[in-house]
Parts: C-alpha cells; structure tokens; sequence
C-alpha cells in the first residue's frame, strides 16, 4: 500500500526545493502560540466529539476509538489522549518521538532513507521544541507512547483483527494518498469492524479541489500569497508540475461511491466552502468548465458514515 511515495517521478531538485519549503514552515511553527500550534487538531475533535454523541447518543468518553494515519507530527492522536480517550493509531511510516539515535535507526529501517531524513531533520528544527509545548499545554508529562500506535498497512485485516471492534473511526488527509484498490479493502474493514451504532468520520483532501494536487504554494496557508508559479487548480488543468508524494486522484463523486458501499453517508461536511474562491477567475471558469463547481470547492471534506445494516440497499 503506497501512502506517501510519489507517484510521478520528481526530480532531485525538486525535492530538494520541497524540503526546504517545508522546514522553514517548520521554523515558522516554532514561534507559534500553543493555541495556533495545537488549535485545528483541538478542534477537529470538538467536532468529532459532537458527531458522535448526535449519532449515537454516547459521549465520545465511551468510544474506542482509531486514527487511520496519524502521520510525521501525531498531534492528533496525542490530543486524543491528552484528553483521556481511547484512541489508537494506524500509520505506514514511523514518526520521530524522542530524538536517541537507536530511534532514528528503527525510523530508517522502517520508512525509508528519503522520509528518515526528513522527519529527524524536522525535529531537530522544530518539533520537538513543539512536542515540548504541547506537554505544557496539556498539563502531561508525555508526548505520545508508541504502545498507542500501530505502525503498518491499515489495510491489513490483521490489522484490524488485533483492533477487534471499535466505535469511532477518524482519518483527516490520508485517503487520498491510497491507491483506489487499496482504499475499497480499507473500507470495507473498517465497516466490518465498526460497532453498530459507531460512526467513521473520513476528511479526504479532494482531488478536485484547490489544494487536491498538494502544490505546496496553494496549500491553506500560501493560498493567499502572491507570486504564484502555476495555475490556480494547475492540476485539474495543465498538470505541469510533479508532486513528491502519490495521489489517487479521486474526486468528491468518487468518495461518495467509494463509501457508498459499505456505509450511509449523513453528512458531507465541507470544510473552507470558499477556499481559493478570489482565484476563480474568469479565465478559470472558462479552463475549469468540465468540474462543476461541488467539486472545485470541495477541498477537505467529512465524510460522516454509519456502517449499512446487512442486506439493505448498496452493501
């Protein structure tokens, strides 16, 4: 299962322009509040916590709870237990914790030369200077253990047989990065794993949306910058540019059959309705005219599923 190699070939120099993007973000976080380092990943499980006690009735105090990748900077899952939840985490790639070197060794083996390097120069910069800030935060004396992280496919049954039944599934950012084939299997698990009444809340990037083709420069926060090299939906339309990191392409329309499947859908919660709306330009109409706007404007959105009952219309 590929979840963050390219899936185009991307040349060294590109790469090596990424990184260097990347890391002075990562200097620029180092200056940041705790509330804006920590804010998004409080708040999506404020609305987690809401969509579950709307659906099922329980607090989300109740739920066990998993994380499908949770990622180089595990914030999320480190705020599930922050606030006491029972959360366990799903990811390929190993994220940097403590910094000793038998852990930068055992972050090599398992993700690779290219991924180590960048993760252990990430937090050589910065996060663990966050990490610590998150501690102070929180009022906890520890990051994250990795007895609550389960580091492999997630679309291994295995996976999901050690994990037994769970009440509430998250992933925010990650299904995008799964190939089609892959992500049908995953579905499929995590619905035959699902507890009755439990709930899985997926938040792909969509394909289609401004910031679908991870372009660094239409990312959320360099949207609004000036001195653009491409396009606005340059991806959607002369695809020039490669990315370093695989992307399954699929549109908003394509998630709703994907999950269909196996799950009502209850929502569709679109997060940034108008993300990269003063980029819409006439021009852009015109080059855009095949995608209706539901999907120009789709960007990141959660998907709020209740598994369907055996037998009933589109299991």
């Amino acid at each position: 299962m590929k979840s963050s190699s390219s899936g185009q070939k991307v040349s060294t120099l590109t790469k090596l322009k990424e990184a260097a993007l990347l890391l002075r973000a990562a200097r620029r976080r180092k200056h940041l509040s705790a509330e804006r380092l920590f804010g998004e990943f409080d708040c999506n499980i404020r609305q987690y916590a809401e969509l579950f006690t709307k659906y099922t009735g329980r607090d989300i105090g109740t739920a066990k709870i998993v994380e499908v990748g949770f990622g180089a900077r595990p914030y999320r899952l480190a705020t599930y237990h922050a606030k006491n939840l029972n959360a366990t985490g799903i990811d390929l790639d190993m994220p940097v914790l403590d910094g000793t070197l038998g852990e930068f060794l055992r972050v090599i083996r398992n993700n690779g030369l290219e991924r180590a390097l960048k993760s252990i120069t990430r937090h050589y910069v910065a996060d663990r200077i966050e990490q610590k800030k998150f501690m102070e935060y929180y009022r906890t004396g520890e990051f994250l253990n990795r007895r609550n992280m389960i580091i492999g496919n997630a679309a291994a049954p295995e996976i999901w047989q050690r994990l037994g039944t769970v009440d509430l599934v998250t992933s925010e950012d990650v299904v995008e990065h799964i190939p089609a084939d892959d992500l049908k299997t995953l579905v499929r698990l995590i619905a035959d794993h699902l507890a009755d009444d439990g709930l899985a809340l997926i938040a792909p990037n969509v394909f289609t949306g401004i910031t679908g083709g991870h372009l660094l420069e239409w990312y959320h926060d360099a949207i609004d910058q000036a001195g653009k090299i491409t396009d606005p939906w340059e991806h959607l339309r002369r695809d020039r540019v490669p990315v370093n990191t695989y992307l399954n392409r699929l549109t908003r329309a394509d998630y709703r059959t994907l999950f269909s499947a196996h799950f009502e859908i209850l929502e569709e919660i679109v997060r940034q309705p108008d993300l990269g709306r003063q980029w819409f330009t006439e021009d852009a109409r015109r080059a855009l005219s095949a995608w209706p706007e539901e999907e120009l404007f789709s960007n990141q959105v959660v998907f709020v599923l209740r598994k369907r009952a055996p037998g009933s219309a589109g299991a």
